[in-house]
């Protein structure tokens, strides 16, 4: 697709419409890809382009809208994606029609975001509006209609509905496997989901082992650095946590962290990485309570000035205070040496 896009590029020009429609594929392959910095550069100049060449209403450019704005809600910018999902909807409604695929994809990604944001009051009518219409326009077991089936289950689960909840999930399962095969992204989104509502329901028993499956399968179909493998790993930890296995859930804790702060060390703006993080924080917390926990405050402060997350640095400081006491005089002056960093941290981040 890199060669596909320079050959149309060099031949037909930058603002052809087939040089347009490679570079929307190219950057939809690098947001599959993870590599998002990369993606929103092409998928932002596409739009640009787009508007310019083939009018703001034009099916293509409201296909790259789309485009631009998954990567703004993978990126956790949900308030700019919110903006492009509403304007796309409402442009796919007028030019294509409400029934049109293009558009319920539009409806079902305007569902998403507003669940993002915690808005069910929002979500859950445009929710269960996508699954109504992708079962009548494309069937029960197409890719479309099993993603709005997964995502209204995701809305029940939210909302604590959890026995609306699990049976949609496991039928959006079923189907994806049945229909997609076991590999498949949306499958493997599926397995993930209905892994996490186990837990919820305190079936650890059933929960741990797929999480275990799905971790291995999106290491192989996605790659290890992947956004979606390490969203796993951070599930298959917090399991193992649950299950009081400290040392598996320290080593999957360590395994995600490690991969976002990959993400965020490419060549993301400073926004970018610091939307990233806070979709991702919750690991650094976690695995920061347990290297307290575990007697490790070194680790955990090295942990902190890692993220440099206000509220990561002040949670450490209230559970080492608690454990000070137990400290020889040495490890306390250690300790006293990584609170004045700790301090300097503070200092930073506020400003």
């Amino acid at each position: 697709s890199e060669k596909a896009y320079r050959l149309f590029k060099d031949v037909l020009g930058e603002k052809h419409p087939l040089t347009l429609k490679s570079l929307t594929n190219l950057a939809s392959i690098y947001t599959y890809q993870g590599r998002f910095s990369d993606a929103l550069l092409l998928a932002d100049k596409g739009y640009r382009f787009l508007k310019e060449m083939l009018a703001d209403k034009h099916p293509q450019t409201v296909l790259n809208l789309t485009l631009l704005a998954f990567i703004y809600q993978d990126l956790g910018r949900f308030s700019e994606a919110l903006y492009l999902y509403e304007k796309s909807y409402r442009l796919s409604k007028e030019v294509l029609g409400e029934k049109h695929p293009r558009t319920l994809i539009s409806l079902n990604n305007l569902a998403l975001i507003y669940q993002n944001l915690g808005r069910f009051s929002e979500a859950l009518p445009l929710s269960e509006k996508s699954y109504r219409l992708s079962k009548e326009v494309l069937g029960e077991k197409h890719p479309q209609t099993l993603i709005s089936l997964n995502n209204l289950a995701l809305i029940y689960q939210d909302l604590g509905r959890f026995s609306e909840a699990l049976p949609l999930y496991e039928k959006s399962y079923r189907l994806s496997k049945e229909a997609l095969g076991e590999k498949h992204i949306n499958t493997l989104g599926s397995m993930n989901n209905l892994a996490f509502i186990y837990n919820d329901l305190d079936r650890l028993s059933e929960a741990l082992p797929l999480f275990e499956k799905n971790s291995r399968l999106f290491k192989e179909v996605l790659g290890e650095k992947h956004p979606a493998t390490l969203i796993n790993l951070t599930n298959l930890a917090y399991t193992y946590l649950r299950q009081g296995n400290i040392n598996k859930a320290i080593k999957y804790f360590e395994k995600s962290v490690q991969g976002v702060e990959t993400l965020r060390s490419g060549d993301l703006s400073a926004e970018n990485r610091q939307a990233l993080f806070k979709q991702r924080v919750h690991s650094y917390f976690w695995l920061s309570g347990l290297y307290i926990d575990q007697y490790r405050p070194f680790d955990a402060f090295r942990l902190a000035e890692m993220s440099k997350a206000r509220t990561l640095l002040e949670s450490l400081a209230a559970k080492l205070a608690a454990q000070q006491s137990g400290l020889t005089t040495a490890e306390q002056q250690q300790l006293q040496d990584y609170e004045a960093r700790l301090a300097f941290l503070n200092n930073r981040i506020g400003k």
